[in-house]
């Protein structure tokens, strides 16, 4: 377990240095678009796709730091109101369902993106594969199913180790 949660702090780390390089050229691309169409009336024709794939990679890492965090979307009322080894159980329960789900949309998205491979379509102004932009939709599902299958995992050694107690 010890190994998984190095892993996973590297990921973290990954995770964290690529949402600033990804911001951080946003706001440079956004800048020279602003400065080439009001001092030069030009532009970069691939700035607005670049920066709208970004978008969409930034939120889904963001999603996966979010995931590890803790600070996803959830209902919490039925662990708000229990303590001890029945609140571990129902957070155990609930990160495997979740694990669980996260694996078939991890499936879907591998689908989508297989299919997208298979018709060949480019985006003309960045030369790229539109399946190579979308790659993002399979690999967080990754991430946060490992997330939530590691919460899960801990859970359960917790609830092992009180058991002994």
């Amino acid at each position: 377990m010890k190994y998984i949660k190095g892993f996973d702090t590297a990921l973290s780390k990954v995770e964290g240095l690529f949402i600033i390089i990804s911001l951080a050229t946003m706001v440079v691309i956004a800048f020279a678009q602003v400065i080439l169409r009001n001092f030069f009336s030009t532009g970069l024709m691939w700035a607005d796709e670049l920066t709208r794939h970004l978008v969409l990679w930034v939120g889904f890492i963001a999603a996966c730091v979010a995931t590890r965090e803790g600070r996803h979307i959830n209902i919490d009322i039925l662990s708000r109101s229990l303590s001890g080894r029945s609140k571990l159980l129902v957070e155990a329960i609930i990160n495997l369902a979740t694990f669980s789900i996260c694996l078939l949309l991890l499936r879907a998205a591998w689908h989508f993106v297989s299919v997208e491979k298979e018709f060949g379509e480019k985006v003309v102004t960045l030369s790229l594969p539109v399946w190579s932009l979308e790659i993002i939709f399979p690999i967080t599902f990754i991430l946060i199913s490992f997330r939530f299958g590691l919460k899960g995992l801990e859970n359960i050694f917790k609830l092992a180790s009180e058991s002994k107690t």
